[in-house]
């Protein structure tokens, strides 16, 4: 039981940073960068992976701190 509650916690932690992390970089890009077709396919293809492999991974030391 306690497995699952730590893994949905992890989940939930992920998902909130990923989200967070979204946010903060389209209202980034909204202001700085220009609408193009490039830099569009450049978010889609480099940034949303990096976002969401950065989420997970400040997910894991958030949960593995919060066990210890």
């Amino acid at each position: 039981m306690n497995s699952i509650l730590s893994k949905a916690i992890y989940c939930i932690i992920a998902f909130g940073l990923f989200l967070f992390f979204l946010n903060l970089y389209g209202w980034i890009e909204n202001a700085y960068l220009p609408f193009t077709v490039q830099t569009q396919l450049i978010s889609l293809m480099v940034v949303l992976p990096v976002l969401a492999v950065v989420s997970f991974v400040l997910s894991s030391v958030i949960v593995n701190r919060w066990k210890a």
